[in-house]
Protein backbone atom coordinates (compact mmCIF):
# COMPACT_ATOMS: atom_id res chain seq x y z
CA UNK A 1 0.00 0.00 0.00
CA UNK A 2 1.43 3.34 -1.04
CA UNK A 3 1.37 6.56 0.95
CA UNK A 4 -1.61 7.93 -1.01
CA UNK A 5 -3.64 4.78 -0.43
CA UNK A 6 -2.77 4.78 3.26
CA UNK A 7 -3.75 8.44 3.58
CA UNK A 8 -7.08 7.74 1.85
CA UNK A 9 -7.77 4.77 4.13
CA UNK A 10 -7.01 6.84 7.23
CA UNK A 11 -9.29 9.66 6.04
CA UNK A 12 -12.15 7.25 5.31
CA UNK A 13 -11.73 5.63 8.73
CA UNK A 14 -11.73 9.00 10.48
CA UNK A 15 -14.86 10.15 8.64
CA UNK A 16 -16.67 6.90 9.43
CA UNK A 17 -15.77 7.13 13.12
CA UNK A 18 -16.83 10.79 13.30
CA UNK A 19 -20.22 10.22 11.66
CA UNK A 20 -20.84 7.10 13.72
CA UNK A 21 -20.10 8.98 16.93
CA UNK A 22 -22.37 11.85 15.88
CA UNK A 23 -25.30 9.63 14.92
CA UNK A 24 -25.01 7.63 18.14
CA UNK A 25 -24.74 10.80 20.23
CA UNK A 26 -27.94 12.28 18.82
CA UNK A 27 -29.76 8.95 19.03
CA UNK A 28 -30.45 8.77 15.30
CA UNK A 29 -32.55 5.74 14.43
CA UNK A 30 -30.65 3.18 12.34
CA UNK A 31 -33.76 2.18 10.40
CA UNK A 32 -34.42 5.80 9.44
CA UNK A 33 -30.82 6.18 8.35
CA UNK A 34 -31.04 3.13 6.10
CA UNK A 35 -34.33 4.31 4.57
CA UNK A 36 -32.90 7.76 3.84
CA UNK A 37 -29.68 6.31 2.45
CA UNK A 38 -31.65 3.96 0.18
CA UNK A 39 -33.76 6.89 -1.00
CA UNK A 40 -30.67 8.95 -1.78
CA UNK A 41 -29.10 6.05 -3.68
CA UNK A 42 -32.29 5.51 -5.69
CA UNK A 43 -32.40 9.20 -6.59
CA UNK A 44 -28.77 9.19 -7.73
CA UNK A 45 -29.39 6.06 -9.83
CA UNK A 46 -32.47 7.64 -11.42
CA UNK A 47 -30.46 10.70 -12.44
CA UNK A 48 -27.87 8.62 -14.28
CA UNK A 49 -30.41 6.62 -16.30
Amino acid sequence: MGDDELHEAVQATMATAAFSTYFHAIGYDHGTFIEELDGAAAHIKSQSA
